[in-house]
This record gives C-alpha cells, structure tokens and sequence, in this order.
C-alpha cells in the first residue's frame, strides 16, 4: 500500500494508489466531510513523524543555494529525526533543561524546533557520515535566517 514514488522520490510517495505530494498533507480539521477522501486515513494519521520530515522540508525550501533540495532530503529523513532528537534528549537536553520532557510530543512539535533539535542531536552521531558536518552548518545557517524571519508576538 504505501511505496516511495517512482519518478520523483524525494517530492512524493504513493499512499493506497494515490500520490501525496510534500507539503499536501491537510489536517483532518481542514478535511471536508463531504470530500470522498475524508474517510481515508492522512499521512499524518498513519505515519506522524514522516509527515513531520515533510513539515522540516517544506520549510527549508527555497534555501538554494546555501542548502540545495538534495540536502534536504537526504537530511531531514524519518530515520534522522527520531535518531537525533533521542541523541538531543541523551546528551544535550540531559544537561540543558530547555525542554519540558515529560510533556514533549514531537508530533506536537513545530518545525523550526524539531529542525533545531535535530542538528543539535547530530553533533552528538557517532557516525558524523549520517549527517557530514558541513550539512549541519548550513542547516544551521538557514535555521537562523528562518527563525530572525519569524514574526514576533505581542504577549
């Protein structure tokens, strides 16, 4: 039922016959009753974290050419994001209380945190080949501009 698909892997998968492109993921507030697709399960019912890696991709683009789209989906994979938040918990939140673990849910998570959460676990890979160092800098880099682009709220 669900396979990558085969001519533009990184932008789609197939999901029961039907190609979910990134960045089309749509809550199940926003779903119409009346659609004949509303009784299907989304992306996001069926693999929550994978629909998170498309929210942290569809967030880095347009970062060419500081970070090219091959980086980006060669980083921000479902694999990549549990191994470094659980290497974020371990080592780095571990010593820096910033986060309130035990009510922490990642698919609760915005992206631009997760984003920062994964290349601060990265640091801590063992194998920095899973993520080169140089990746992490320019994902790093681009975070930055997208969070001085965040507008600020008036409390």
């Amino acid at each position: 039922m669900f396979r990558q698909g085969e001519q533009n892997s990184k932008r789609s998968f197939i999901w029961d016959g039907t190609e979910v492109r990134k960045g089309s993921i749509t809550p199940k507030s926003q779903q119409s009753s009346q659609s004949p697709k509303a009784s299907r399960f989304s992306l996001l019912q069926i693999d929550p974290v994978e629909a998170k890696c498309i929210e942290i991709q569809t967030l880095l683009e347009g970062s060419e050419p500081l970070v090219t789209q091959d980086m980006i989906y060669q980083c921000v994979t479902h694999r990549n994001l549990l191994l470094f938040s659980r290497l974020y918990s371990k080592h780095f939140q571990y010593n820096f209380l910033i986060l309130h673990s035990p009510s922490f849910k990642l698919i609760e998570t915005p992206p631009i945190l997760l984003l920062a959460i994964m290349l601060i676990g990265a640091c801590y890979a063992e194998k920095p080949e899973s993520l080169p160092s140089a990746y992490v800098t320019k994902l790093a880099m681009r975070l930055l501009v997208i969070v001085e682009n965040q507008p600020v709220s008036s409390v």
